[in-house]
């Protein structure tokens, strides 16, 4: 036999996931086993944590394993980083006068703040909206030359007080760096060498 059971809630789910108050019994069924390994097909409905448990129907010895089911760039509430949004761009390098694409995953709820600063100057912060139903954001952010040559870009999201739906943190947030680059900065060097040199031979 086998069950699913799911669980988002603390800590210490290790010890008491299956009489803890919030966990409940999602999926339950019987397997015959064979030489070979045998697969359990699930597809969770919802983020959490999940313990699938088989039980050996003639001895009664027990085993499971906990997996994990998020979206990504979310870990679990119980997680050291359960406050960590994880962000990213098109590009690893930008210029001066270009647009940087920095996407995330979409909040079911929630308001999302984005930032820019550089060094201790926070050059630039605004509110940004999401369509209902919309998985990841993408926020473009002008590349400037207060950015040069690296800039960091930081994004909010703050869950309404108060509510209930789930236990992550009220605040998650990530951040992200701009490697910026001036053209007016670079000079342009040709080397014209010949295809061969000797040792010790001088050339020009």
């Amino acid at each position: 036999s086998y069950w699913w059971w799911e669980f988002d809630e603390e800590d210490d789910y290790l010890l008491r996931f299956k009489s803890h108050a919030s966990t409940e019994q999602v999926e339950a069924g019987t397997l015959v086993s064979q030489n070979a390994p045998v697969p359990i097909r699930f597809t969770p409905a919802e983020r959490g944590i999940y313990l699938v448990e088989v039980q050996d129907g003639s001895s009664g010895h027990t085993a499971g394993i906990f997996l994990s089911a998020y979206p990504w760039g979310e870990s679990g509430a119980g997680g050291k980083d359960a406050g960590v949004l994880s962000l990213k761009t098109d590009k690893e390098r930008y210029f001066i006068g270009e647009q940087a694409q920095v996407s995330f995953p979409a909040p079911r709820e929630g308001s999302v703040l984005v930032s820019v600063e550089r060094g201790q100057r926070l050059l630039s912060a605004r509110w940004v909206s999401r369509d209902a139903g919309q998985e990841e954001l993408t926020v473009p952010i002008p590349v400037t030359e207060q950015m040069a040559p690296t800039a960091y870009v930081t994004v909010s999201i703050i869950q309404p007080h108060g509510q209930s739906a789930n236990d992550r943190p009220i605040r998650t947030y990530g951040v992200v760096p701009l490697n910026v680059e001036d053209r007016s900065t670079r000079q342009e060097i040709e080397i014209k060498l010949p295809a061969e040199l000797r040792a010790k031979e001088k050339f020009t």
